[in-house]
């Protein structure tokens, strides 16, 4: 696992609602940053839910940053458990995702994108090629 931050594509459109349904996207940057802005989705939802489940993440007690870890992972493994085991999944879920649709606005990811391209190294951009060049070799 290499770290560092795997930021999109600058100058390629990034959000969904810029690109149109069903738009075959042919440039290979543009596909990349679909389905990265697709996947950031998908985790700040997953992150909503589970801040509304576990009500100490959303006002962390100024507790050592080591225990705030501990909070956190343990929120985790409790929350995969309950996923696992479907308890008030469904009560839990449909409370947590009213109103989270269109919360972002596009000021607060301009933002968030000059931030990234100070964190955006050499060896990530690396990573971002090569994963462009894997989604583009499945068409062919």
């Amino acid at each position: 696992m290499k770290k560092g931050f795997l930021a999109s594509y600058k100058g390629e459109r990034y959000h969904i609602p810029e690109f149109w349904p069903y738009e075959v996207l042919h440039r290979p940057e543009e596909r990349f940053n679909y389905l990265h802005s697709s996947l950031c989705s998908v985790i700040e939802r997953t992150f909503g839910v589970w801040k509304n489940k576990w009500k100490i993440l959303r006002n962390m007690p100024p507790f050592h940053i080591r225990t705030q870890g501990r909070i956190i992972v343990a929120t985790m493994v409790f929350h995969n458990f309950v996923r696992a085991h479907e308890i008030n999944n469904d009560i839990e879920h449909s409370r947590s995702t009213r109103g989270t649709s269109g919360r972002s606005e596009r000021g607060h990811y301009d933002v968030m994108a000059h931030v990234i391209s100070i964190l955006d190294k050499p060896e990530m951009k690396q990573v971002r090629d090569n994963i462009t060049a894997s989604i583009c070799a499945d068409d062919n």
